[in-house]
């Protein structure tokens, strides 16, 4: 498969806020549009605090290692020989 995927974290209290949200679908959108060059970024639904965040926009091709909590996310270097199978 080509092409490239997006890792997006969602912060479960938030559900509600979320689910409420008509604009939420948008705004993941632009957050991924955001990380392309593998940064973080953050977006909120309607009302205050993050609901999620993009974390990483990667080749579909590639295997990559984030670590996720304390609330933050960051991509792990480490070579391709260091990864697990995911088959």
């Amino acid at each position: 498969m080509s092409g490239h995927m997006a890792t997006l974290v969602v912060f479960t209290d938030a559900l509600d806020q979320i689910e409420n949200d008509p604009a939420f679908g948008k705004k993941v959108v632009d957050a991924i549009k955001q990380v392309k060059e593998m940064g973080v970024t953050s977006f909120s639904p309607v009302g205050s605090g993050s609901a999620a965040f993009a974390a990483a926009v990667h080749d579909s091709n590639h295997e990559i290692v984030i670590r996720v909590g304390k609330n933050t996310a960051e991509v792990v270097p480490c070579a391709p020989s260091q990864l697990p199978s995911l088959h």
